[in-house]
């Protein structure tokens, strides 16, 4: 099978086609590997790769779609494997479109262009756009802990990560009966056992879905949102920390003040 031919997965590549991994996109144009949408990847294994590049992909998918997105992935990857994640820091285009160096209009359109995509075709439009701390948290809410996060061209955050936990996915690959499935899921994501009429609706639903889309569901109920939004821990912040430019400019002018007071 293609899907299985490395254990390294290049999603949505576009014509970034990189030797030594599955390439994956929804475009046959870019001559993928594998012609297949990123938010289901429904023929790659679970728990199977160990690396997972997601290079200017994230903006292209629907704000709705991206914690999906971020799920899908971490299903696929193995416990302990690394992702790699570029896309757009909103911050930094802010930051760059009123920069006085880029004033000029070819510099505007360039970074406009960064904010909505290119355009040329269904699926080069821009839907998403992050802030560090939103990105941390989608990222740590899909079982990732990201170990660097920088910005690249001052416009693009660039971070890596690896995968902590399977967020429920190995229960799909456990031989379980339906409604002990439910009720470790249950568990699992929601940390609470279900109600009878849950356990009672879910285990029927299973006799006409997957037990992968039984996990999807939960995961992206308000209910496991609001969880997780509860229990957010304080991130580092690494890019345009609060106060930092008023302190730079602070000394600056302390320096200036220093060096100007001989002279008079």
């Amino acid at each position: 099978m293609k899907e299985q031919a490395h254990k390294r997965l290049n999603v949505g590549c576009g014509f970034d086609y990189r030797p030594g991994y599955v390439n994956v996109d929804m475009h046959q144009r870019h001559g993928p590997d594998v012609v297949a949408d990123v938010l289901d990847l429904a023929t790659f294994p679970s728990g199977f790769y160990e690396e997972l590049v997601a290079q200017d992909v994230l903006e292209h998918v629907a704000r709705s779609d991206v914690r999906r997105a971020l799920f899908e992935w971490n299903r696929v990857l193995a416990v302990g494997g690394q992702i790699f994640v570029r896309t757009t820091e909103l911050g930094g285009l802010v930051r760059a479109l009123e920069a006085p160096e880029h004033q000029g209009i070819y510099d505007q359109e360039r970074l406009i262009q960064n904010v909505f995509g290119t355009q040329a075709y269904q699926g080069d439009f821009h839907l998403s756009g992050f802030t560090e701390p939103l990105f941390r948290f989608y990222m740590w809410e899909a079982g990732f802990e990201v170990s660097s996060i920088t910005l690249h061209q001052g416009v693009f955050l660039d971070a890596h990560a690896r995968k902590l936990n399977d967020l429920g996915f190995e229960l799909d690959r456990a031989d379980t009966p339906a409604p002990a499935f439910v009720s470790q899921l249950f568990r699992a994501v929601l940390g609470r056992e279900p109600n009878p009429e849950e356990l009672r609706q879910e285990t029927a639903a299973l006799d006409g879905t997957s037990r992968r889309s039984l996990i999807m569901k939960l995961l992206l109920s308000d209910e496991r949102k609001e969880i997780m939004a509860r229990r957010v821990p304080p991130f580092p912040r690494a890019l345009h920390r609060p106060g930092l430019l008023r302190r730079v400019a602070r000394r600056a002018k302390r320096l200036v003040k220093a060096a100007v007071a001989p002279l008079r």
